[in-house]
C-alpha cells in the first residue's frame, strides 16, 4: 500500500512531465503503425513489379538497387541504373531513356 501512495505522490509531484511522456509514447506507438503500414504497402507494390529475366543466367531475377539522377540537359532525357541478378550475382548498368 506504501508503495502505491510512493507512486501516486510521485505522479502528483511529475504531473505535467508525466502526462506529457505518456502522451508522447502513445504517439510513437501510432506513429510505429503507420510506418509499418506504409512499408508492407510499399513492400506489395514492389512484389507486383516482375523482376527483368537476366542476360547472363536467364532467370528473371534482376533487381534495381541504384537509380542515378536523371541526366540533365535541356531537357532530362535519361538516367542511368544498376541491376543485379540476384540468381547469379550478374551486374548491369542500364541507361533509361525518358519519353518525349
Amino acid at each position: 500500500m506504501s508503495v502505491m501512495l510512493t507512486a501516486w505522490s510521485a505522479l502528483k509531484a511529475g504531473g505535467p512531465a508525466v502526462a506529457n511522456l505518456w502522451t508522447r509514447g502513445r504517439k510513437i506507438v501510432y506513429r510505429l503503425d503507420d510506418l509499418e503500414m506504409r512499408i508492407s504497402a510499399m513492400e506489395d507494390r514492389l512484389k507486383s513489379q516482375p523482376p527483368d529475366a537476366c542476360s547472363f543466367c536467364g532467370e528473371p531475377a534482376m533487381r534495381m538497387y541504384y537509380a542515378g539522377p536523371p541526366i540533365m540537359g535541356q531537357n532530362p532525357i535519361a538516367r542511368i541504373e544498376d541491376w543485379r541478378c540476384a540468381s547469379c550475382g550478374n551486374e548491369e548498368r542500364r541507361a533509361r531513356l525518358f519519353d518525349r
